[in-house]
């Protein structure tokens, strides 16, 4: 049964793969996809989804010895009717995977690999412990088998967003989720919040508030959010119109008494002169935090440590770096798990999280919504019938 083209990027070739799956016991689930190619093939790899034992949905890709080979099982089901996808692939960073797995509770959850599928790892919200069994958290992603998801997932090269439910103690409430450096750390916005457009490489958000329709917006990352002070508030959509020097956002808002459609142009350019204005003052030690995370290299015990300086976004300067080297520590011998075996002992291992308090996001601030000392005011807002 031939279920895929492989290119050959070396030989400049195409070589098609044949592949018996009465050998390996399995059988493909191509049935809700119109073209194979288009969702499995990326980055080089094919990617293949495949029943295993008629019970269990398993991930497959090929190795540099074009042996096929298990990245993940137990995925989701895909569901053609709410357009439900097990995985997604980040279409610009290579290796980065999104799937939705079941836990032992049959409940779905997402986890991310950054390695092409040999480690997966529940998804982390920063400021939330959501490695502390104790608080009974997980976020769950909205994966849609649709291509053209792709782009609305992917806006830039290293930010993704993604509709998606966090669960907290037997409560769920839906929300956008947002990461700005490839998936390693992510944040959940208000619940209040759609139809999101982020520009200038995050530093510019703009959405509509759930339930009003107003027009709500940020330019430190999604730290604080302000109103727009328009009539119109049933947005259809928000597009974006980036140049390098203008940051411009065309809203379809629609009247339904009138049935008039109104296409309003929210012009946000001073941002950017402002930021342009930043370039005078260097970022210093003081405008950076530090963030870290441990990682396991090659399933050994010994872990690494690894630290990233991540510029605040409440600091008024401009960092004129695209990438800071990782530092990496290896973790004492002590910190791993069967030290705990031989030696008992009180002290903190490297894998338990740091105990914290969940705190719902809900900054948007409501006492400056007409523009406060320091807030930035839409200088040009236009609408057109």
């Amino acid at each position: 049964m031939i279920i895929g083209i492989i290119h050959n990027e070396t030989n400049k070739e195409i070589t098609t793969k044949i592949i018996h799956l009465n050998h390996l016991n399995m059988t493909l689930d191509i049935s809700i996809y119109e073209n194979v190619n288009e969702f499995f093939y990326l980055h080089g790899n094919l990617y293949i989804l495949a029943w295993k034992k008629r019970s269990t949905l398993c991930l497959f890709t090929f190795n540099e010895y074009d042996r096929l080979i298990e990245l993940v099982c137990h995925l989701s089901k895909n569901n053609k009717d709410d357009r439900k996808c097990s995985f997604v692939i980040s279409p610009h960073v290579s290796g980065v995977i999104f799937a939705n797995l079941k836990n032992d509770d049959n409940q779905t959850r997402t986890h991310i690999s950054f390695d092409n599928g040999k480690n997966f790892s529940p998804i982390k919200l920063d400021g939330d412990g959501l490695h502390n069994s104790g608080n009974h958290c997980s976020v769950e992603f909205n994966l849609d088998n649709l291509y053209d998801s792709i782009t609305k997932y992917f806006p830039e090269t290293l930010i993704v967003k993604i509709q998606g439910a966090y669960h907290m103690k037997g409560s769920t409430s839906h929300h956008i989720f947002v990461s700005l450096n490839g998936g390693e750390n992510w944040k959940m916005l208000d619940s209040r919040i759609e139809k999101l457009v982020i520009l200038n490489k995050g530093r510019l958000m703009c959405g509509t508030e759930r339930e009003t329709g107003r027009i709500i917006y940020s330019f430190d990352e999604g730290m604080n959010w302000y109103f727009a002070d328009i009539s119109a508030n049933n947005f259809q959509s928000l597009i974006p119109l980036e140049s390098p020097s203008n940051l411009v956002i065309t809203g379809i808002n629609y009247d339904e008494y009138e049935e008039i459609i109104h296409l309003i142009r929210f012009d946000f350019s001073n941002v950017t002169r402002i930021l342009n204005l930043m370039s005078g003052s260097m970022c210093e030690r003081n405008d950076f935090g530090i963030s870290s995370e441990q990682k396991t290299i090659d399933n050994d015990c010994q872990e690494q440590e690894i630290a990233y300086l991540v510029k605040n976004p409440s600091s008024v300067s401009f960092n004129n770096r695209t990438l800071v080297p990782p530092s990496i520590k290896p973790c004492l011998n002590e910190d791993c798990d069967w030290y705990f075996i031989i030696h008992t002992s009180e002290r903190i291992h490297c894998l338990k999280n740091k105990s914290s308090i969940f705190d719902r996001i809900s900054n948007i601030n409501e006492s400056i919504e007409n523009g406060g000392d320091h807030a930035l005011p839409i200088i040009d807002s236009k609408t057109y019938t």
